[in-house]
């Protein structure tokens, strides 16, 4: 598997974990739109994101993508 499309999942992941699905019925032990999800801090979020993808766990359809912010000049940091 590519390097980017493991990133690409990981995100996914971690995205899932943070904010969900968006579906209110969900029943993905593994997203926050369960309810089931116990909160973590953004490291522990991306740790179990790792710990999902290595373990092929289920991904939910989103409902709505994670946004897609295209990185600029501004974003780095200054010198």
């Amino acid at each position: 598997m590519k390097r980017s499309a493991v990133k690409e999942l990981i995100e996914r992941y971690f995205y899932q974990l943070q904010r969900g699905c968006g579906n209110p019925k969900c029943s993905n032990q593994n997203c926050a739109s369960s309810g089931q999800v116990a909160p973590m801090n953004p490291n522990e979020i991306a740790a179990r994101a790792i710990q999902l993808f290595s373990q092929d766990a289920k991904l939910c359809d989103f409902y709505s993508q994670p946004p897609k912010v295209p990185r600029t000049q501004n974003d780095s940091p200054s010198r």
